[in-house]
């Protein structure tokens, strides 16, 4: 017999909400074992443990150790995705990537002001994080693309499209990358806070 559409709704839904929290629960772990031991001590095989799941099932998640430090991609993903769905190139969407940016900034610096990773500058700096963040700005910049194409009030061309996605996933990964390089500067967040801050007011300001 099949399913309701509501029972089948309901089902997505609960598996969906499944998939999130041992999602959260890995980088938990993760992160609690790169401060405890030190980032290069810590083997995938310790993580899956941890986090009381497969091996296998933990390279799903996670295709590699440098994946973890960037547990956040997803939720990234959905806010610059949420900031700009529905608009067409222009005015408005700069004045919304402003504003989705500034508080992602904010929401950064609340929840990382006292953050000890764990994670050695040489790994940060590293070629092997490099490549995985370029990857992840690389989706998500494809990401942005098609909601810009999808949202209905002009006809955007694909190159447009992926031009202003690379464009905006840029701010949000700059905001990142210069926070990061600031902490291990020995800046404070709220020094960093205001310096980022009128960087991004200044070249939003500039593209609109």
């Amino acid at each position: 017999m099949r399913q309701p559409p509501t029972e089948i709704h309901s089902a997505g839904g609960l598996r969906a909400s499944k998939k999130q929290g041992c999602r959260r629960r890995i980088a938990a772990e993760a992160e609690r074992l790169f401060r405890e031991r030190g980032y290069q001590h810590v083997r995938m095989i310790d993580i899956a443990r941890a986090a009381e799941i497969s091996e296998p099932t933990l390279y799903n998640y996670f295709p590699t150790k440098e994946h973890l430090i960037f547990d956040m991609d997803q939720e990234l993903e959905e806010r610059i995705v949420g900031c700009i769905k529905g608009l067409a190139p222009g005015k408005e969407l700069v004045e919304a990537v402003r504003r989705g940016a500034l508080r992602f900034l904010d929401d950064l610096c609340q929840s990382n002001a006292g953050k000890a990773t764990g994670i050695p500058e040489s790994v940060l700096r590293g070629k092997a994080l490099q490549q995985v963040w370029l990857q992840l700005n690389l989706r998500i910049a494809y990401r942005v693309a098609e909601t810009i194409q999808s949202a209905g009030k002009a006809d955007v061309p694909r190159a447009a499209a992926v031009i202003l996605g690379r464009s905006i996933v840029a701010v949000f990964a700059v905001i990142l990358e210069e926070y990061g390089v600031g902490r291990l500067q020995g800046k404070s967040a709220q020094q960093l806070r205001r310096e980022i801050r009128i960087a991004v007011n200044q070249m939003l300001g500039a593209w609109s």
